[in-house]
């Protein structure tokens, strides 16, 4: 996004189409800028690409702590950009 918004645009709706076209409902990530780019940059990919995104973005270590058992809010879920509430509610909530 830094040197080529154009680019890092593009490659971000590349990359949240394709999760969309497999069914994810949620992207896990493990890298802060990835994180940052996905769930930051969604809405300047909706306006440049006419799209409607609104995938919650999760870091894998959130997503691993869940599966542990740890609250959402000792994890920071709920704080997200977009929230992963109704995801979260389907899939971790439904196997308690």
């Amino acid at each position: 996004m830094m040197t080529n918004e154009n680019v890092g645009l593009g490659l971000t709706q590349n990359l949240l189409q394709n999760a969309v076209d497999n069914g994810a409902e949620c992207i896990g990530t493990l890298c802060p800028l990835c994180h940052m780019n996905l769930e930051t940059y969604q809405d300047s990919v909706n306006k440049k690409f006419q799209t409607n995104y609104k995938m919650p973005i999760l870091y894998f270590t959130q997503l691993l702590g869940l599966a542990f058992g740890f609250s959402r809010e000792r994890l920071g879920i709920n704080e997200e950009m977009i929230p992963s509430r109704r995801v979260l509610e389907r899939y971790v909530e439904a196997r308690v």
